[in-house]
């Protein structure tokens, strides 16, 4: 099919990787750490998380976009780098303050949330891949990808041979982001390099109003929402914590990262082929976004199926018996795959005809719905309750939304109508 390009298919098998990596480890360490402490560990994953759309601020779709457009100017990426590690360096400052203010932890004391923080500085490096994925040089995120799966395997392997604890785990997590970030930096620079593009910094300066009124005009809507799309993502973590305790949600959250792991593949699909989408769009044609959605969907049905059919088996050989309760939230959240899938490639079909703002109202009411829901749910069904909330709450903010709003309904309905060509 045309809508499959090798760009995509490097992603893909990037993000495969990372998939077959985060199953092996969250299996080695969720059993040897047990319930409480991997939920702790990923309650700290879970604020990571959270704020990492403040740190990305938006960037990664406009400047793809931008890139694609024949006088792109190539400061943005540089401007782009600098405003996402200022942000991070002020919220790493701020993780350190609230430690020490509300937990007693010093400035010098390592914690899991301080090494995990360094991450967000990392992810101020995220433009470079951008500019790979824009230039269809995906091929170098894959090889960041393999080396980052090697290194975190072996080390994880390790961190069970030595026994070792939390804070050990989050500081191998820190070198596997750390490996990969490098690598896909360093490519982007060589790829700068092959294009003669010099930085100067008299020039630089002169780019930043323009970079302002053209990029971060409009990227600080898409950080808004994608902020609020963690949260309601990450909200039911915080919740059970809430409502339950940290074993509860060691159990929850690792039925959620089975299914979470797989997301890879509608995103970085649909990341692959936005360039194409972006040309099709341009000429109305929406037989392309079809074959897309036509790939999502009956991907989603076979991990449905999959997950329906040996959930029990995969927690128990993964997990073991102290984590069976799990096998019944990985059935029900399985659910949500269809909507999601779906959601990858609509989301940015909005974005290119409608704009930000739309998506933001929708991650909006998203989020509102998801933290009632929880509130209401969580203490009648327990951690059921918040699978419960999240597939409900993404049907109305991926899909449900969109169709009721008279802005958007014409284009939903374009994309579907040409399921039969």
């Amino acid at each position: 099919m045309k809508s499959i390009n090798s760009n995509s298919i490097y992603l893909v098998i990037e993000k495969s990787l990372r998939f077959f990596n985060g199953i092996i480890a969250t299996a080695l360490t969720a059993r040897y750490l047990g319930a409480e402490n991997i939920g702790y560990y990923n309650y700290n994953i879970a604020i990571i998380m959270l704020l990492t759309p403040i740190v990305m601020l938006g960037f990664r779709d406009i400047l793809i976009t931008k890139i694609k457009e024949k006088h792109f100017n190539h400061y943005y990426i540089v401007l782009s780098t600098l405003s996402s590690f200022i942000v991070s360096t002020l919220i790493y400052i701020i993780i350190i303050m609230y430690e020490k203010n509300s937990h007693g932890i010093s400035i010098l004391e390592i914690s899991p949330l301080k090494i995990l923080g360094f991450i967000l500085i990392l992810l101020s490096f995220e433009p470079s891949l951008s500019l790979l994925i824009s230039h269809e040089k995906s091929k170098f995120i894959l090889l960041a990808g393999l080396l980052q799966t090697i290194i975190s395997i072996t080390l994880k392997v390790l961190l069970v041979y030595y026994k070792g604890n939390i804070v050990h785990l989050c500081m191998i997590y820190l070198i596997e982001n750390l490996i990969y970030y490098f690598i896909c930096t360093a490519s982007a620079i060589f790829l700068f390099k092959n294009k003669k593009t010099n930085i100067k910094i008299k020039r630089l300066f002169k780019a930043i109003p323009k970079f302002y009124s053209e990029i971060f005009s409009s990227s600080i809507n898409l950080m808004i929402s994608g902020f609020m799309i963690s949260a309601y993502m990450r909200i039911d973590i915080f919740m059970i914590e809430h409502y339950s305790n940290l074993s509860s949600v060691g159990i929850y959250s690792t039925a959620v990262r089975l299914i979470e792991a797989i997301y890879f593949i509608p995103s970085m699909y649909v990341l692959g082929s936005f360039p194409n989408i972006i040309e099709n769009l341009k000429n109305k044609n929406f037989i392309a976004c079809a074959n897309i959605s036509k790939i999502l969907l009956l991907s989603s049905m076979v991990f449905i199926i999959f997950y329906q059919v040996v959930g029990d088996d995969i927690i128990d050989t993964l997990f073991g018996i102290n984590f069976r309760e799990a096998s019944d939230i990985l059935k029900i959240y399985s659910l949500v795959v269809i909507i999601t899938f779906q959601g990858f490639l609509i989301e940015k079909i909005i974005l290119l005809k409608h704009g930000s703002k739309v998506i933001l109202i929708a991650v909006f009411l998203g989020l509102i719905l998801n933290i009632i829901m929880n509130m209401v749910f969580i203490p009648i069904y327990g951690i059921k309750g918040a699978a419960y909330s999240t597939i409900a709450c993404q049907s109305i903010s991926y899909f449900a939304y969109y169709l009721f709003n008279k802005k958007t309904r014409n284009t939903i309905f374009s994309i579907y109508q040409n399921y039969s060509k």
